[in-house]
Order: C-alpha cells, then structure tokens, then sequence
C-alpha cells in the first residue's frame, strides 16, 4: 500500500457510503420547487452524480448526523430522529430530517459561511419544508443551516401553507403523469433548452 494506493480506496468507500436518492423509482418532494421538465428528464434518464458530488454529499451527511447527535442531547425523549415520508400511492417520497413536538425539522448543511442565508431561507428551501409537511402533516418546520467551516448555525421558521402544499401536490402530478407518458412536461423555470 502507498499514499496513492490509500487515497483511491477511502475516495472510492466514501463515494459508497454516499447515500444517494433514486431519482427513477421516485419523485423526490424535497425538489417539489424545481422545475417539473428537469425533475421528470431525471426520473426518465436517471441521474449519475460525479465522484465530486458523492463526497460532497458524504460530508453534508457526517455534519447532519453531528446535528442529530446534539439534538438527541438538547431535546431528549421530545426529539424523534428522521422518518420517511411518502405521499400519492408511494411515488413521491421523501424523509424527514427530525422533529420535536410535532415541530417538522430540516437540516442544511453548507460549506462556508457565505454559503448561510441571510435574512430568509431561499425559494428551493421553502418549497422543500412546504412539500415535506404537506405530504406528512406537520403545521410548521424549522430548518436549521450550519456552517461546516465555522459551525455558525442558522434557523428559520416555516408554517405550513396549505395552498403551496396543493401546489406541490399538482407539480407531482403533472410529473407522474408526464414520466407515466414518457414526456416531458412543459419547462416552467426557463433555463431547460438551454441546458
């Protein structure tokens, strides 16, 4: 064994553990906010992320599971970890990252400071926790962002909307059914042909 030899081989197990969402058998609610022409040519093609991208994923997971552990010693018996979620007859799916109290939580992690939002969670973000709790009840969620350089933490508060709930209910309908056709469904964010 030499450094090149040892590098290869933890790359390669990292990028293993990396738990990665089938992006063909299910319709993922927490990218409800997408536009439903891309979610539906990844279900159609399938998505094969780059070795990059699994480490990256990898690490998100090692500081979410870090954040698990320390709300398990802050909330005790009120903390109940992550649970599934599915909706529509099992073809939207999706988990949870925890919840207190029948409070939904979200973890983010993101690399750097920079990366923390500022002064509201972005649009992807409020349509993932409004996706979430639509399809598994919950009145409210906290998304907690921390900082993998600094371990800042952010939070914000999101209360359910029932009218972006049935919103994300009709976008995963419209793609169901569109991957059901095998079509793809008109683009809504504009940037599709261009991609």
């Amino acid at each position: 064994m030499d450094a090149k030899d040892l590098r290869t081989r933890l790359l390669a197990h990292t990028q293993v553990k990396a738990n990665l969402f089938d992006s063909t058998r299910f319709l993922n609610m927490c990218r409800l906010g997408e536009c439903p022409r891309k979610l539906a040519q990844e279900m159609l093609s399938g998505v094969e992320p780059n070795d990059d991208l699994k480490v990256r994923l990898w690490k998100t997971q090692q500081a979410e599971i870090d954040l698990h552990v320390r709300l398990e010693q802050i909330l005790g018996k009120n903390y109940i970890g992550p649970r599934p979620i599915q909706g529509m007859d099992g073809s939207v799916f999706g988990y949870t990252d925890g919840e207190c109290k029948g409070i939904l939580l979200k973890f983010k992690s993101v690399p750097d400071d920079e990366a923390l939002p500022n002064g509201r969670a972005p649009n992807n973000h409020y349509w993932m926790t409004q996706a979430l709790m639509h399809f598994g009840r919950y009145k409210k969620c906290i998304i907690i962002y921390e900082s993998r350089t600094s371990g800042r933490i952010r939070t914000y508060e999101h209360n359910y909307s029932p009218e972006i709930g049935k919103e994300c209910e009709k976008k995963a309908e419209l793609v169901i059914s569109a991957v059901k056709q095998g079509k793809l469904p008109k683009c809504a964010c504009g940037k599709c042909n261009s991609r």
